[in-house]
């Protein structure tokens, strides 16, 4: 209840007017009430009942940082692809990319296609603290805690979510859709480039992670244009320049920039009806162009393949991971954090180096 009348609404932004209005929080609240004492105890996945380390950070709070919490134990039913065998002796380095299969050491698991330059990590690169910057929309919102959490029990440096943008992607001007009623995007998400080029420009980061998609995949419509989807080539051609550009942004502020590309999202985990931007061929076509762009800036941006990492594991069709089919749970986020943490640290310490 709380979800259909007040929640559902903010997302598609309806205001909620009159008599509606002046009964949604309380109905909201009083369903709550009512499933917690109905409910009883609810059950956790396996995965997520890893012991909890204290919250160390604020998403938006720059910097993400704290005194480093007691080494627990953590446990998780769900977890990264295993490692390679080891090579036999001889054997030319491989290291394993986003979907656990063998590939060149110069990638270390920042899995990228060879048409996708990437920067040059060996196995043996130092650690180092790094300041890493937050960039995307509401995905990168659920997650950058959990990437808080993982550098200050590792001591691995600070995280800064200033660049997150909330309901927003980096198509800047237009219409786009989801649900029923078509919005402005400036009105929402404002100039988001110049968000993004403020964001980048006080963070003085030492690698950028771009957690960015479901925006990215609705249906939209340039000025003076028809509605357009992925697949079109007017509409991969405009999401194209626009991540080119917000990718540039980075790059006059940030050594290197990693892009994350992203899962498939899951009809029914907690939307009130399906929509178009469900289509799984819809993020094929926004990560091959993340991909295109990653090609087009050589040796500053790297693709960490989340996508198959995420949708060839068990966790990705589990509904407790992201509970509304899009967002990682606390607890997920934390995990994700524990694979790609150390990627970006990689990242950011040879990019120093070869500074």
């Amino acid at each position: 209840a709380s979800f259909v009348v007040v929640e559902q609404p903010v997302r598609l932004g309806r205001v909620v007017r009159g008599r509606r209005g002046w009964l949604s929080a309380p109905a909201g609240i009083g369903a709550v009430a009512v499933s917690v004492v109905l409910l009883g105890p609810v059950a956790v996945p396996g995965w997520a009942t890893a012991a909890r380390r204290p919250d160390t950070s604020v998403v938006g709070v720059r910097p993400l940082a704290a005194a480093r919490p007691s080494d627990d134990a953590r446990s998780s039913s769900f977890a990264a692809p295993p490692a390679p065998a080891p090579a036999p002796a001889g054997a030319a380095p491989t290291a394993p990319d986003g979907a656990g299969n063998a590939g060149p050491a110069a990638t270390v698991a920042v899995a990228a296609p060879a048409s996708a330059s990437t920067v040059p990590v060996a196995a043996s690169a130092p650690r180092r603290p790094a300041r890493i910057l937050v960039a995307g929309d509401s995905t990168a919102n659920a997650l950058a805690p959990g990437l808080a959490g993982w550098a200050a029990d590792a001591d691995a440096g600070t995280v800064d979510a200033e660049a997150v943008k909330v309901g927003c992607g980096y198509v800047p001007t237009g219409r786009d859709k989801f649900g029923p009623k078509p919005r402005d995007i400036k009105g929402p998400c404002g100039d988001v480039l110049v968000h993004l080029e403020q964001a980048a420009a006080a963070s003085d980061a030492d690698v950028a992670v771009v957690f960015d998609g479901p925006w990215e995949v609705t249906d939209h419509q340039a000025p003076g244009d028809e509605w357009r989807s992925p697949g079109d080539p007017a509409f991969d051609a405009r999401l194209t320049q626009s991540l080119l550009a917000a990718t540039d942004v980075l790059l006059a502020h940030v050594p290197v920039v990693v892009w994350a590309t992203s899962p498939v999202i899951h009809p029914g985990w907690g939307f009130v009806a399906p929509d178009p931007a469900w289509e799984p061929g819809r993020m094929a076509v926004l990560n091959g162009i993340i991909r295109a762009v990653a090609a087009q800036r050589p040796g500053r941006v790297v693709v960490a393949d989340y996508a198959s990492w995420l949708d060839g594991a068990p966790a990705g069709m589990d509904a407790s991971f992201r509970p509304d089919g899009v967002h990682a749970s606390p607890e997920a986020a934390r995990t994700v954090a524990d694979w790609i943490g150390p990627l970006l640290l990689a990242a950011a310490t040879t990019a120093a180096g070869a500074g």
